[in-house]
């Protein structure tokens, strides 16, 4: 690859990941020693159905650290500084104030009303230069899923959890090495994830596309994954990012079914990416004709913001009515 060439792949790939251009440089170079079959695979996405899980959970914990930043700004309210996305793991950085209300939506915690908050089987391990978050599976077993929060110190995570602890019945189980009582229950009667957990890693690792929007909001429901904003790129433009052949969504498992949305004379309102078929749970009940498996992109007209959950309310995630919150949790401008 030329330099020139080589500057062009480095530029494409930070409109997605916002990344310093030098760990750009770094990714950029590694695939494109890969050979031809693994280059589409190694430029954003992981194929590891593990890392999907953890990064899907993420994802909808940044829904809810937008949603905070912006009842605390009145202006963007983007969650990440930005992010590296790695074939085996990837790499957050911050936004400024989005740490605490990160650990507060994801941390696994007994809630005192008899209920399971956060992500089940999530685990986390500070270091010297960051925490890295894993995932224990079903089973209590160790996934080889990885998220790194680059730049989180030790006393800065200690804070965060301590802070979610004074909120909880129990202290939360994010440093036990086995699955609670509680996180196994939950995982034994509920999917880890509402919808694709695919299409959610792949949104993540492509986020910075909203990061100059003034909220953004992702959650579940009916199996789809629906991700909406204010301000910032219009839906032709991240819709023509993402079917980018390269760095975009589409591939041999994720398909844009209606190609004609990408026509310029069109006014578009939403558009749906199609994954995978999803295997058959018990608990889903999709009631409103969304494709099962789908990405749906809807940005609002109106930047006017109501929050849904409090900052300093957690959301139970396994009663009926707790599943049905926490699928629009930190979703703005919704009655």
């Amino acid at each position: 690859m030329s330099r020139n060439t080589s500057g062009c792949a480095i530029n494409a790939r930070r409109l997605y990941t916002g990344e310093p251009h030098r760990l750009a440089g770094r990714s950029v170079a590694a695939t494109t020693r890969a050979s031809t079959a693994l280059q589409r695979s190694l430029a954003l996405d992981t194929v590891s159905p593990r890392q999907h899980e953890l990064e899907a959970s993420i994802l909808l914990a940044a829904s809810r650290v937008s949603s905070v930043l912006y009842d605390r700004r009145r202006h963007s309210a983007y969650p990440l500084h930005y992010v590296v996305p790695q074939p085996e793991r990837l790499e957050l950085a911050l936004a400024p104030g989005a740490l605490e209300p990160l650990v507060f939506a994801m941390l696994p915690t007994y809630h005192e009303d008899n209920e399971l908050v956060g992500a089940p089987g999530l685990r986390a391990t500070p270091g010297r230069n960051g925490v890295t978050l894993n995932l224990l599976d079903p089973t209590g077993t160790p996934t080889d899923a990885q998220v790194f929060l680059r730049g989180v110190s030790r006393k800065d995570w200690a804070m965060a959890v301590a802070a979610v602890d004074a909120r909880s019945a129990l202290p939360s189980f994010v440093h036990e090495q086995r699955l609670s009582v509680h996180e196994r229950r939950f995982l034994r009667r509920y999917p880890f994830f509402d919808a694709h957990p695919m299409l959610a890693s792949a949104m993540l690792r492509r986020l910075h596309l909203l990061h100059s929007a003034c909220w953004v909001s992702i959650w579940t429901a009916d199996l789809a994954v629906k991700v909406e904003w204010c301000g910032g790129p219009s839906l032709r433009e991240v819709t023509r990012l993402l079917t980018h052949p390269r760095f975009g969504l589409l591939g041999s498992e994720i398909s844009l079914p209606d190609r004609t949305v990408l026509d310029d004379h069109r006014s578009l309102h939403s558009v749906t990416f199609q994954g995978p078929a999803l295997p058959v749970h018990a608990t889903w009940k999709p009631m409103r004709g969304f494709p099962e498996g789908a990405l749906l992109l809807r940005p609002h007209a109106s930047c006017h913001h109501k929050t849904e959950v409090s900052p300093t309310t957690r959301t139970p995630r396994s009663s009926p009515a707790g599943v049905a919150r926490r699928r629009v949790l930190g979703r703005p401008g919704l009655a």
